[in-house]
């Protein structure tokens, strides 16, 4: 809210709730580092985003890391008693669950979990590189998306056997760096000196980073594209025309990185083929609705 609208915004909303006299503000902060690699995976999933991941946290609005500056927007709204800081990590969580958590500060006894409610999980790590590499290929958005976000989950990987960082590292000391001193600042002001993450930053030989393991990416790659560009059964029943995004999508990312994979030149030019004319029969049917709309008017 603050970042896209300003602080009007959040002015607008203290308005609107004063009718209910005091207002109280629980926010969940999640460490930097996850908060941003998290970012980065829903962004890919759910837009067209095709940067790179400095790219993405240069350009996002909404990516606000510098967490002190947002409670002090909030503060000066609602007030400092205004606001409970929760950290957003199992360890700190009640009962290691967020929405268990939210329930017990709101004193109901209701005992509901996220077990519950697992929905938008995020893209396996696995498939984040070939999911921006879909992104460049143009399609109807966002009507497709759901389409071939779920289409993903019908390719075959070669697991990194690991969950590793896509930022790169130089990105990383920079988050660590200024992160430090403003969950320190977070809990002198607003949570009486205690700590706001149990959990403290590793260090950079406790992550395993994408750019370490360059050779399980290029592996992991072929696996996509032997699951893309050969007879593959689980993608039968889907639209050619999401067929021939993941094949234009496999194209892309073997460009960028020099894999040279191994394809059926005639099967991938019939899918190809009829997804081109899908994409006209659909052009002539809109054509020819808007033709006859305007014939109405």
């Amino acid at each position: 809210l603050y970042a896209r609208a300003g602080e009007c915004a959040i002015d607008i909303l203290r308005e609107k709730l004063s009718y209910f006299g005091k207002i109280t503000i629980i926010v969940y902060l999640r460490r930097q580092d996850m908060f941003c690699e998290s970012s980065y995976n829903q962004n890919i999933k759910f837009s067209k985003w095709c940067g790179d991941f400095v790219d993405q946290m240069n350009h996002l609005d909404t990516l606000k890391y510098n967490y002190l500056e947002i409670l002090d927007v909030w503060e000066k709204y609602f007030g400092k008693d205004g606001l409970i800081v929760r950290a957003f990590e199992r360890s700190s969580l009640y009962g290691e669950d967020v929405i268990m958590d939210y329930q017990k500060i709101l004193g109901l006894k209701e005992k509901v979990s996220t077990n519950n409610y697992r929905i938008n999980e995020k893209i396996p790590d696995e498939l984040v590189e070939f999911k921006r590499f879909i992104n460049h290929v143009p399609y109807q958005f966002p009507s497709l998306r759901s389409e071939i976000n779920d289409s993903l989950c019908l390719l075959e990987t070669k697991s990194f056997g690991c969950i590793p960082y896509h930022m790169p590292k130089t990105f990383y000391r920079t988050i660590v760096n200024e992160g430090r001193l403003v969950n320190l600042e977070i809990s002198i002001k607003y949570l009486n000196n205690n700590k706001l993450f149990k959990k403290d930053f590793k260090s950079e030989e406790e992550i395993i980073f994408l750019e370490d393991i360059h050779e399980k990416v290029i592996s992991n790659i072929r696996a996509i594209c032997n699951s893309v560009f050969q007879p593959n059964p689980n993608l039968s029943n889907i639209e050619p025309y999401v067929g021939a995004i993941l094949i234009k999508g496999c194209l892309l990312m073997c460009a960028k990185y020099g894999v040279k994979p191994e394809f059926n030149v005639e099967l991938l030019g019939e899918v190809l083929i009829e997804a081109d004319r899908k994409l006209h029969r659909d052009l002539d049917f809109f054509r020819n609705q808007f033709n006859r709309l305007k014939g109405m008017c």
